[in-house]
């Protein structure tokens, strides 16, 4: 069975991932003695069409603001990996939405 995610959907899922991880920070203050505040992300784009989905970037829009808003500085590094050939096209597009202290 496979359901297609609405905008709504992936932004939900986005905002649930990222306060698992705030609470993972303040976990590891109580666990380890240590405040871990930044993450590593990887995306693996193997699969991705070569077309650029209006609905995925609005998607990946909305996160980095939420992100830039509600999670700022908590970005330690993003790897992109098996990415496909359009995939300059698409940080061109995307690159002027996220902070530059960021980029």
């Amino acid at each position: 069975f496979h359901k297609k995610l609405s905008v709504d959907d992936l932004v939900s899922r986005h905002i649930w991932q990222q306060q698992i991880m705030a609470d993972r920070f303040k976990y590891s203050l109580k666990k380890f003695g240590k405040y871990v505040e930044k993450q590593i992300v990887v995306f693996d784009l193997e699969g991705i069409s070569y077309g650029i989905q209006p609905a995925a970037l609005q998607a990946f829009k909305k996160c980095i603001e939420i992100d830039q808003s509600f999670y700022p500085e908590t970005l330690q590094a993003v790897f992109f990996i098996n990415i496909p050939v359009i995939f300059k096209a698409l940080w061109a597009v995307v690159k002027p939405w996220i902070d530059p202290v960021t980029v």
